[in-house]
Parts: structure tokens; C-alpha cells; sequence
């Protein structure tokens, strides 16, 4: 399953711009586990995509001997965000806590945002993996344990998330978290 995170396609301002993730859901099937995905993409109000790309090859059953490498792949990639924005806040004066309360509203105040949401479960674009059963960007000890009971109720789903016209979507609401 291999999954840019940010993929530009088209030119222009015409173009769009798609976005992976990785889905770990619970279901009888692939079918539902793909339809858990596309209802969570439906009713999630902090990210909004024209269009969601699922395709049916990107669908790993935890019976598959892929799957746990997988899921670490993109818990890792969560960390590897993580410790992007730790080191830009960091590379800009704010390396210690104490420092967090001081961080000007703006570009800096965003990255902290995202920090934030990445630590506490709130899904976003750069979510590159994603529990939707305990809702958080990780996996915990007590659902291993239920995914090594019963591995055929668990899947990872690989979505693409599009938007298109990038410069008149939703996202042009966030040109203050453009790097200045």
C-alpha cells in the first residue's frame, strides 16, 4: 500500500490535491469496513472532501500478514508530523513548555493547533493513520488484544480525500496557516 500523503495532481489554480490515509476500522466485511470509512469521511465536520477515493485493493484485512506493518507505518508517519512540528516551534524559540504560552497568534499558534489535534485524537489532514474505533491517532494495547482475538472484524482502509480548485475550497479559509 504505498501512499504519498500529499499528492498534487492537475496545474494550475484548476488543480486538486489529494490526500491519504490510512482507516483502521471494525466490521463483517470489506464491504462495511469500506462503508464505516466513507460514512466517517460524510459526517466529520473538521475536514470536508469533494470526493473520497477508496479503491478496493487498499483494503487490508488483519487476517493479512501486512496489516500490522501497515498500521505501524502510519503511526509512524503521525510521529514523524509530530516531530516536525515540535521542531518548528522549537527552531523558533519554543522548545520548552513553558515557552508554549508565549507563542504569538499566527502561523506558530497553528502549528501548536495541529500539534494539539494530532495528541488528542481530532482527525485532520495530516492524519496519515487513523483509529476510527477508539478514535485516535494510535492503537491501544487492550484492542490488539481484540484484533489478535478475532482479526477477521478488522480492517485498514487507504482513503484518498480530494479537493479540487484548491484556491476556492474550503481550505482557503486557511491561508493564515500558510508559513509566512
Amino acid at each position: 500500500m504505498s501512499r504519498p500523503s500529499w499528492q498534487a495532481s492537475g496545474s494550475g489554480s484548476k488543480g486538486f490535491m489529494d490526500i491519504s490515509h490510512t482507516l483502521l476500522t471494525r466490521a463483517d466485511g470489506r464491504r462495511q469496513a469500506e462503508e464505516r470509512v466513507r460514512v466517517f469521511f460524510r459526517d466529520y465536520e473538521l475536514v470536508f472532501y469533494e470526493r473520497i477515493l477508496i479503491d478496493g485493493s487498499d483494503i487490508i484485512p488483519a487476517t493479512s500478514p501486512s496489516f500490522m506493518e501497515e498500521a505501524e507505518r502510519g503511526m509512524d508517519e503521525n510521529r514523524e508530523v509530530i516531530t516536525k512540528l515540535l521542531d518548528q516551534l522549537a527552531d523558533e524559540g519554543y522548545a520548552a513548555l513553558p515557552d508554549l504560552g508565549q507563542i504569538p497568534q499566527g502561523y506558530l499558534s497553528k502549528v501548536f493547533h495541529t500539534l494539539a489535534h494530532l495528541l488528542d485524537g481530532f482527525f485532520g489532514v495530516d492524519s496519515h493513520f487513523y483509529n476510527l474505533e477508539e478514535g485516535s491517532h494510535w492503537v491501544s494495547r487492550r484492542l490488539v488484544k481484540q484484533i489478535q482475538a478475532a482479526p477477521d472484524r478488522f480492517w485498514l482502509v487507504r482513503a484518498l480525500g480530494s479537493i479540487s480548485d484548491v484556491e476556492d475550497s474550503r481550505f482557503k479559509g486557511t491561508a493564515g496557516f500558510m508559513k509566512p
